[in-house]
């Protein structure tokens, strides 16, 4: 049995030594896991003479040429290969070959450099690696454009030296931004979205300027400086959706002035939007409530066509118009100017053209017309202004020498023979005394009635009268009082103290009406109505309820010298004189006058806030007496404090009639006026309504009215 199954063996390994290789193929490669250098042994039918020398002539003309041999390994294989063993076996380390490969994602944008393993066949083509030679490969690969970091350039060298494969980002794509308008047409706003690009829009103010006009937006309002600012965001690479420009309708501009008095428009044109027209223009009126009572419709019609300046006065409300109060018209003169007689000498008496008017009984005296109602006025927005109507004044109830026509309640008429004085509102008809001269024969005069002087009136002496005094002649340093006219045909020479001492009596002249004469000089004058003078007044103090007049008639009209006040205003040739004497002209309400209006209204206030804490004091203690009817202390303090509001009520009543009666002065005065007809001299010293002014130099004539704080001068 051992011995046949010998022969079996033997003959089954005779069968498979002619069945199978009895030769091996040896083949090189690398472990891509450990970089060794590995022979693979397989078998083959080809017989190969297989020793140290024949492997590594293999070596030599393989692609591991430049492998790492372990001569040791190497023999050990010679003999494995002897030995027909099979399998892979390790000789060395294996030169790793290397190339790199650039690849661009678009979704990242990024470039990166892939260095990866190949066979020696395809290193051999790469070029040596380099600074120079991959900036060549990137330019002639069309990536020229990117942001390459020049250190990675560094790191891909070394890494291939080293034979290590590795995935570098070795830049990115540059991204650029163009703009893209938009236009929402319910905001009326245009907007600019800031957007990727890949390609370079080179964006500057031009091209910007260029894309708004393409699109036909370059007609918008832009704001300062927002296409810089869009321009600075899209250098900057910023995304988002900016707005920089509006589409704006022409808008108007409504101010009012002097309590809306007057109203002034001013129109900006439109950006890209509505022009200003009729339809336009009429809801802002509108919305304003500007009433189109007051528009100046010419004015207007320039704004619609673009002719108008910015802000210009379209609209003024109209002032209203007082009533006038009930007239009266004097049917007769005081005063007759007679043809003067020459005497046989051929001199002329002056005195005798001046006389009395003397009537008769049933002489229509003085007409009545009635008053009148005022017309409301309106400012800009039609708010109603209120007008005051006229007062119907009646006749003065007691008349004196006169009665109401029986047949025309308007009419005077005179009951008894005399002399007619002329009054506001009436006329009475007086007994008169006529006199030569009043001296040292006639005495001081004391009248009721009025008193003719065809002479002189001589120092020292006093007429004083309830009607006129009229005086021929001169009056010397005298008094007069009238309580309604004074007329002198010649003047008043009052006294210089320089000259005639601090004894020497004054010149005082006080009428209830007017003051006519042909001068005065150092004199006193007060007069219910005017002052008229032809020739001068020279330093004189003058006072007057309505107008001083100078120069009336042809007169030399000149005021210098002293005060001169009147409250509605004061008319003359000439105002000062050459050598610069100090003249003080005054008229409306002194500024004193307005101080103390402003110390009353002070004054009115206080006592109100007095009055209002001591009423609180009052109902706290009143409180306290009805929760304690017997608290007498309570009682006696209430009674005390309502004592006080008493007193305080009355005087605040006071106050207010007063601050009503300075208010009707003050828009009585308010229009007055200074008017010189030819010359000012420097030294005059002006106050209108408290605005003070002073003359420095010689001018020309003109009329100085009051502006806001301020003297104007009108030529």
């Amino acid at each position: 049995m051992a011995e046949t199954s010998s022969q079996q063996a033997t003959q089954c390994k005779q069968h498979q030594s002619r069945q199978e290789p009895q030769f091996t193929k040896v083949e090189l490669r690398r472990n891509p896991d450990s970089g060794d250098l590995e022979a693979n042994l397989s078998p083959s039918s080809v017989e190969q003479k297989i020793d140290t020398g024949t492997l590594n002539a293999l070596l030599r003309e393989s692609e591991f040429c430049d492998a790492t041999i372990d001569q040791a390994k190497l023999a050990t294989l010679v003999t494995q290969i002897a030995s027909n063993q099979r399998g892979n076996f390790v000789i060395g380390k294996a030169q790793p070959y290397l190339h790199v490969e650039f690849q661009y994602d678009p979704d990242s944008r990024l470039l990166t450099a892939e260095i990866e393993q190949c066979d020696r066949s395809t290193f051999i083509i790469q070029p040596e690696l380099s600074f120079s030679s991959l900036q060549k490969r990137i330019a002639d690969e069309g990536y020229s454009n990117f942001e390459i970091k020049t250190k990675v350039l560094g790191d891909i060298i070394r890494l291939v030296k080293d034979g290590q494969t590795d995935s570098l980002i070795l830049g990115s794509k540059p991204e650029y931004t163009r703009i893209r308008l938009h236009f929402d047409q319910e905001s009326n706003t245009l907007t600019a979205e800031l957007i990727a690009s890949e390609d370079n829009p080179e964006l500057n103010a031009e091209s910007l300027e260029d894309l708004i006009k393409t699109h036909k937006f370059d007609s918008f309002y832009f704001e300062p400086y927002a296409l810089d600012k869009i321009l600075a965001c899209a250098n900057k690479n910023e995304r988002g959706i900016y707005p920089i420009g509006q589409r704006k309708d022409a808008t108007v501009t409504i101010e009012y002035e002097n309590e809306a008095m007057q109203a002034f428009i001013s129109v900006t044109p439109p950006y890209g939007g509505r022009a200003l027209d009729n339809a336009l223009l009429k809801v802002y009126l509108d919305n304003e409530g500007v009433d189109q009572r007051s528009c100046d419709q010419a004015v207007l019609k320039n704004v619609l066509t673009g002719k108008s300046d910015e802000r210009i006065l379209f609209a003024t409300g109209a002032e209203p118009t007082d009533g006038c109060d009930a007239k009266f018209e004097a049917l007769i003169e005081e005063v007759i100017y007679k043809q003067p007689k020459e005497s046989k000498t051929g001199k002329i008496d002056t005195r005798e053209i001046l006389d009395f008017t003397q009537i008769e009984a049933g002489v229509k005296l003085m007409r009545r017309s009635a008053a009148t109602p005022g017309t409301n006025g309106y400012n800009v927005k039609g708010l109603v202004i209120p007008a005051v109507d006229g007062e119907d004044i009646p006749f003065d109830e007691n008349l004196i020498g006169a009665v109401v026509s029986a047949e025309d309640p308007n009419v005077l008429i005179s009951e008894t023979k005399g002399h007619p004085v002329i009054l506001p509102h009436a006329v009475k008809v007086d007994n008169t005394v006529s006199v030569n001269n009043v001296d040292m024969n006639t005495g001081h005069i004391t009248y009721d009635g009025s008193v003719l002087v065809k002479g002189e009136v001589m120092p020292g002496m006093k007429i004083k009268v309830t009607g006129d005094i009229i005086v021929q002649g001169v009056v010397t340093k005298a008094y007069l009082y009238a309580k309604n006219n004074i007329t002198i045909k010649c003047g008043v020479i009052g006294s210089d103290p320089t000259k005639d001492g601090a004894d020497s009596p004054e010149a005082i002249l006080k009428a209830g009406g007017d003051i006519f004469a042909q001068y005065v000089n150092q004199t006193k004058l007060h007069a219910g109505r005017d002052i008229v003078i032809k020739e001068y007044i020279s330093h004189c103090e003058c006072e007057a309820k309505q107008h001083v007049i100078a120069g009336e008639g042809g007169g030399k009209g000149r005021i210098f010298g002293g005060d001169c006040l009147a409250q509605e205003g004061i008319r003359a040739n000439s105002l000062g004189i050459d050598g610069g004497i100090k003249t003080n002209i005054t008229v409306g309400a002194p500024k004193a006058q307005h101080t103390q209006f402003q110390q009353l209204i002070e004054m009115h206030d206080n006592r109100q806030t007095q009055w209002k804490k001591l009423n609180g004091i009052l109902k706290k203690y009143l409180v306290a007496v009805k929760q304690n009817p017997g608290d007498i202390e309570k009682i006696n303090k209430a009674k005390a404090v309502k004592k006080v509001l008493t007193d305080i009520a009355g005087e605040i009543q006071k106050m207010e009639d007063s601050i009503e009666k300075i208010k009707k002065h003050f828009k009585k005065t308010k229009d007055a006026e200074i008017c010189v007809r030819k010359t000012t001299f420097p030294n005059v010293f002006m106050s209108i309504n408290g605005a003070e002014f002073q003359l420095r130099q010689e001018g020309k004539g003109g009329t100085f009215v009051k502006s806001g704080d301020d003297v104007r001068w009108n030529n």
